[in-house]
């Protein structure tokens, strides 16, 4: 959410100042949308990953799924500034008018992101090791 504030935020700046004709004011705003998302996604990023207990605690997780969770939110906490950063390109692209780009872009993200959750919670290519199964159910 708060990538998404910053990229909204910066869309109707960049708007207004092509709208007035302000180039200069245009690119400042990108470089600086485009970096504060990347920084701040940096930040939470390194948040989660380095606190994956503390997050599975305050989230009241059975400790006898720490195991489970743990890789999966390192994994998820180490990506979150990609996110971070294509929410700010894609609000720009949108402002440019290049609505069509920002959502190909959107459609890859959510294609890879669906290909990457394949393997952790199905494990299509590989046996499970310790005979969890992820959303397959033994019978």
């Amino acid at each position: 959410m708060i990538f998404g504030f910053i990229g909204i935020g910066s869309s109707v700046v960049v708007t207004h100042s092509l709208g007035g004709g302000d180039k200069k004011g245009c690119v400042a705003t990108v470089r600086t949308a485009i970096a504060v998302n990347l920084w701040l996604g940096l930040l939470i990023s390194l948040l989660i990953t380095f606190n994956t207990t503390g997050l599975l605690y305050l989230m009241r997780l059975p400790p006898e799924l720490f195991n489970y969770a743990q890789p999966y939110l390192v994994i998820l906490g180490a990506t979150l500034w990609l996110e971070a950063h294509n929410v700010a390109v894609g609000a720009i692209l949108r402002a440019y008018g290049r609505a069509s780009d920002a959502i190909w872009v959107t459609m890859v993200q959510n294609a890879i992101n669906a290909v990457g959750q394949c393997g952790p919670a199905f494990r299509p290519l590989w046996r499970a090791q310790d005979g969890h199964r992820g959303g397959r159910h033994r019978r």
